[in-house]
């Protein structure tokens, strides 16, 4: 009650119900105000925390396009380092929400989510200063890899060029994020960076 009366006040629409609610979180994620952006993507990464339900909702209303968008935005060069800081925060909820719908989904959910594109929406991230971000998105590719054929992730992987990323992440100074790339590689078959020195 409180997030829809938050909403109602925000967008001036008085939406209630499921279909309601679900309408209101479309147009706050393309809300000019990139706060407001953040805090859905804060909303809809604690709605997927839950059953298979919760994240059937979030796949059933198409926002999962427009949660790979917002983790487009690394693109953006903003002078402003608070406005800076705000799209890095959308983008780690956004690349949060998609993989924890990864981890948590079902098969058929994390497969139409690959489909959908979070290996290439979110694998941009990869070669980022925020570890947060590099680590949550390599939490996703493993989940994907645990109820995703590894041929079709595979695939993906070497499409966009993801395996290079990877294997520069073998050698993270962050063991959590080098032991991450590590166990990924190996699970799809790809030869280990070689040391070259």
């Amino acid at each position: 009650n409180v997030i829809f009366r938050h909403i109602n006040y925000i967008t001036g629409v008085e939406n209630t119900g499921v279909q309601g609610f679900a309408d209101t979180l479309i147009t706050l994620i393309d809300h000019h105000d990139d706060r407001l952006k953040r805090d859905t993507c804060l909303i809809l990464s604690n709605i997927v925390c839950g059953d298979r339900e919760s994240i059937e909702f979030v796949l059933g209303i198409h926002i999962n396009q427009k949660l790979f968008k917002c983790t487009k935005n690394q693109d953006i060069k903003v002078s402003c380092s608070f406005l800076s800081k705000l799209i890095m925060l959308i983008a780690r909820e956004a690349i949060w929400t998609l993989s924890s719908i990864a981890g948590a989904g079902d098969i058929d959910q994390v497969s139409r989510l690959v489909d959908l594109g979070f290996i290439e929406g979110c694998c941009r991230w990869l070669d980022s200063d925020d570890e947060q971000i590099v680590s949550i998105t390599l939490t996703g590719i493993k989940n994907c890899l645990t109820k995703v054929d590894t041929a079709k992730i595979r695939e993906r992987i070497l499409r966009f060029q993801v395996h290079e990323k990877l294997e520069l992440l073998q050698q993270h100074e962050n063991e959590e994020i080098s032991l991450k790339a590590d166990e990924i590689i190996s699970s799809l078959n790809f030869t280990k960076l070689q040391d070259r020195n």
